[in-house]
């Protein structure tokens, strides 16, 4: 069972075509559908999975503008990736541009974990939190 996230405005044309300029990429096309209905949106309690025994959650999602003004100024931060999402305790989860697949980054020990092979796939990863 995965989340229901609230929609906003949605991300501009001119918004979504300065960031695929930015990165001289064409985004996948689940994630350019995302930003149409959600694009900084921030998603009720929920959990994903990073590793068999850690997980994080969804804090929001990092609009189209914010992360286009974003890219490259983070510390440790891979370099000409999409941010998509801040988690918690200061992490962020990306979008790797030449293949598409969503990473978590950890600031604390700078260190990558491949979440899904593709942006919807993350998606379905997302789960409401249940306290249990």
């Amino acid at each position: 069972m995965s989340i229901l996230i609230p929609r906003t405005k949605g991300v501009s044309a001119d918004t979504l075509s300065n960031l695929e300029n930015r990165f001289e990429k064409r985004l996948p096309q689940s994630y350019i559908a995302f930003l149409q209905a959600h694009d900084g949106a921030a998603p009720p309690d929920n959990l994903f999975q990073i590793s068999k025994n850690n997980d994080a959650r969804v804090e929001r999602f990092i609009s189209a503008d914010e992360c286009e003004q974003m890219a490259g100024t983070i510390e440790g931060l891979p370099k000409n990736v999409v941010l998509i999402a801040e988690a918690t305790g200061g992490n962020f989860v990306y979008l790797n541009p030449d293949t598409g697949a969503i990473f978590f980054w950890d600031h604390e020990v700078d260190n990558d974990t491949k979440l899904a092979d593709s942006f919807s796939g993350f998606i379905e990863m997302l789960q409401p939190f249940d306290p249990k």
